[in-house]
């Protein structure tokens, strides 16, 4: 009881810090059509705060009903669809976490979520984070996919110390678990075989500061 209260607490005060500056998804641009009227920019504006309101109150209900059946993993899907939808990065950590401590989540579910933490991550200590989901990702569902989004997420710490072992761990890894899928392994394959000629191509032309060919490598994948 006392570690839930702690989790309970930690959890509020992560919401606080970050609701706070109203940490949200970045979300893409509606797609403009030109000048509009006055008029029709009035309208286009109520219709967006009732969509919002009609979306505040769907994502009510769904966490009431999450309250008082835990299990329901359609009400998970809905939850985290629509807090995805409204760019809520607190609430939808916070979805996705409670959802995989009670079902192993699904490729699809994953790779967004993982998506979602990589645009968000701009600290060192924050990409660690994204390391430590990703450790969790390859360990609930084996996803040739999802290794090697770990492996290409990896090269951009090239520049850290130890950082181009740490790639060709997780390469190697990658490899040992899904190198042999039928449709999917010769992907890991071939980014493993360009990671290492950028590497031998950079050695053999000049010697450059790690963070320059950290640069380098992640624009070639």
């Amino acid at each position: 009881m006392a570690a839930a209260g702690a989790e309970a607490a930690a959890a509020a005060a992560e919401e606080e810090a970050e609701e706070g500056g109203k940490r949200r998804l970045p979300l893409p641009d509606p797609e403009s059509g030109g000048d509009s009227e006055d008029e029709g920019d009035s309208d286009s504006s109520g219709d967006g705060e009732d969509e919002e309101k009609e979306n505040e109150a769907e994502i009510q209900r769904l966490e009431e009903q999450l309250s008082i059946n835990a299990f329901d993993y359609n009400c998970h899907l809905d939850l985290i669809k629509l807090l995805r939808q409204e760019g809520e990065l607190v609430k939808l950590r916070r979805a996705r976490q409670k959802m995989s401590e009670l079902f192993p989540l699904t490729e699809e579910i994953w790779l967004d979520w993982l998506k979602d933490e990589i645009k968000m991550a701009s600290e060192i200590s924050e990409r660690e984070k994204v390391y430590e989901l990703f450790e969790r990702a390859v360990k609930d569902y084996i996803c040739p996919e999802i290794w090697l989004e770990y492996a290409q997420y990896s090269i951009g710490g090239i520049g850290q110390e130890g950082g181009i072992e740490k790639v060709r761990s997780i390469f190697e890894r990658a490899l040992t678990a899904v190198g042999l899928h039928v449709t999917k392994g010769t992907a890991l394959w071939e980014a493993y075989r360009e990671f290492e000629n950028a590497i031998l191509e950079t050695a053999q032309v000049r010697p450059i500061p790690w963070a320059t060919a950290s640069k380098n490598l992640w624009y070639r994948f």
